[in-house]
């Protein structure tokens, strides 16, 4: 799915030059390679399915957002969800300069894609959208998440790092 993720990523920027303008310097891309093994952390080994990175080893303070996959259907009680809630920890534990982090989920089949957005006090997740029948909100979900500025990821623009 990382190299599925990155061919959109790419067939937007050459299909929408005007979609990169806005962080020309940053390439964020989706790497599945800590899918097999657990992100480095002194205290707890989760493994994030896609984490979304600016070019460098993923670690829970250089993730940028993450996507975990299911075969199965969605359910706040369900193992993807309790997954998500895990991760969202980690992101906000590790990256106390983010007002908020974004999570992404595709369950039942792959076909649906939900996301999460966690703050420090709860977290909200978006209605369902299948990706088959619904492509141009995947797409802009997708393009907002790889090309948005950091503010819209979460980062707050009053702390420089």
């Amino acid at each position: 799915f990382a190299s599925f993720f990155n061919t959109i990523s790419d067939a937007l920027s050459h299909a929408q030059p005007k979609i990169t303008e806005a962080n020309q310097t940053v390439v964020r891309t989706w790497s599945s390679a800590n899918a097999t093994c657990p992100v480095k952390d002194k205290k707890i080994h989760h493994k994030p399915y896609l984490a979304l990175l600016d070019d460098v080893t993923a670690r829970w303070d250089t993730i940028k957002a993450v996507c975990e996959l299911t075969s199965q259907p969605y359910s706040p009680q369900s193992t993807i969800g309790k997954t998500i809630d895990s991760k969202a920890y980690l992101l906000l534990r590790c990256q106390p300069w983010r007002r908020f982090v974004l999570l992404m989920s595709l369950t039942n089949g792959y076909h649906d894609l939900r996301v999460h957005m966690y703050d420090r006090s709860g977290s909200v997740v978006m209605p369902c959208v299948n990706i088959v029948s619904d492509p141009n909100l995947y797409l802009h979900i997708i393009s907002c998440l790889v090309f948005g500025n950091p503010e819209c990821l979460g980062y707050d623009p009053s702390i420089l790092i």
